[in-house]
Order: structure tokens, then sequence, then C-alpha cells
């Protein structure tokens, strides 16, 4: 009489399946950390909205001058990008930034300026555990728009305007 073993049968079904998802899958993820690393050197492409029209605005040229920091925040977050693009010597959620900043020496500022980070209160329109942050790029007497990221969709990059005053800014970080 022979035995067969039942989950000898059902071993290789499982991992035939095992391997198709990681067949399917492995391009998927890859795909994603390859972009986040070639967006780190500014390679890649991301889709982003049209800034809106507002005087004076950062050009992608002087965006792209401002001093960035080798960040450990996790790319396709705010924080991340904001890293990228301004020197950040903290870590921590976005919401606290302005008070480890300030606790660092750096000035704050209550009035928004081209090329601050603006930091925004956890709840209202904003993350309620984690908070915002984004780079003001124009300024007018009623309002200031600011590039992000994370915002309208995780890992993708937009422009707003914004009415001044805002009850949603903690303050800038200039």
């Amino acid at each position: 009489m022979t035995r067969r073993c039942p989950e000898r049968g059902s071993g290789l079904a499982v991992a035939l399946a095992g391997g198709l998802a990681v067949l399917i899958l492995l391009p998927l993820l890859l795909g994603s950390a390859v972009a986040g690393v070639l967006s780190t050197f500014g390679l890649g492409t991301m889709a982003s909205t049209p800034a809106p029209a507002a005087e004076p605005m950062l050009s992608t040229a002087q965006l792209n001058a401002l001093p960035s920091t080798a960040t450990t925040f996790p790319w396709g977050e705010c924080t991340w990008f904001v890293a990228q693009h301004h020197r950040v010597t903290w870590m921590g959620d976005a919401a606290d930034w302005l008070s480890r900043a300030a606790h660092q020496g750096w000035p704050i500022s209550y009035e928004p300026t081209p090329g601050a980070i603006v930091v925004y209160h956890r709840g209202g329109t904003y993350d309620a555990y984690a908070g915002h942050v984004a780079l003001v790029t124009a300024v007018t007497e009623d309002n200031y728009t600011v590039v992000e990221m994370n915002f309208v969709a995780w890992g993708q990059e937009d422009y707003r305007s914004l009415p001044w005053p805002d009850a949603q800014v903690q303050g800038f970080i200039p």
C-alpha cells in the first residue's frame, strides 16, 4: 500500500501561488522605491498641478537652489518634500517642526515670506495626528501660495493659494 502525502501537492500549489504573487508585486514595489530614489536626485517625474499666478513667486530654479538636507523622512510625505528644499536639522511630525526649530535656535515668524516653511496645526484640513508642512512660494496682501507634497495625494506635489491670515497656521520657519 502506497501512502500519499496530501501536503506535498498543496505545498507545491502554495509555493507556486506565492512565487506568482512575488513576480506580480515585486515590479510594483521596486517601481515605487526606484521612483523615490530617482526623485531624491532630481530624476524622474511626479504629477503636479501648475502654480497659480501670484507675485513674487519662487521659480523652479530658485526653489531647487534652496539649501536642502539629507533626510531620513519617508519619501512622499510633506516632511520629506520640504526637507529636500530647505535645511532641516530636526526630526518629528510636521506639527512639531515650529517648536523643534525654535528649540534649536532657528528664527520663527508669524508672517509668510517666500522660501519659508509653513507649519500647520494638527487637525482641521490637515492630518489629525501629524499636521502638515509646506514651502511658501509667493505672498500677496491677502493670500500666500505654497508648494507641498501629500496634500492632494500621497507623493504628489501641488501648489495652492490660501487666504491670509490663516487660522490653521502655527507659524513659519524662514
